[in-house]
């Protein structure tokens, strides 16, 4: 997986204003869709639970990166960043 920077270089994620409405509509939405994710595990086929599991984690990615001043135009920015997330010291 390539580095955050190149995301950024390549315009695949743009830096822009702090958004903290749209981080919170999207960290919501992240808890819903995972939500969704547990409640359908048993009743619908495993690969639908997944794929809406990863999504939420995307979302919630997604709702730091708004928070931070950034746009992400692909999974695999949003991805790359939750390296830089991770190695933040609390």
């Amino acid at each position: 997986m390539k580095d955050f920077e190149f995301y950024v270089t390549n315009k695949l994620i743009r830096k822009q204003l702090s958004d903290i409405n749209l981080a919170k509509a999207t960290a919501k939405d992240s808890v819903e869709r995972l939500k969704l994710s547990k409640d359908i595990k048993d009743t619908q086929k495993p690969k639908y639970a997944l794929e809406n599991a990863y999504e939420s984690i995307r979302e919630l990615i997604d709702a730091i990166l708004y928070l931070d001043g950034y746009k992400s135009y692909t999974h695999e920015g949003s991805i790359a960043y939750l390296k830089i997330i991770a190695g933040r010291k609390a």
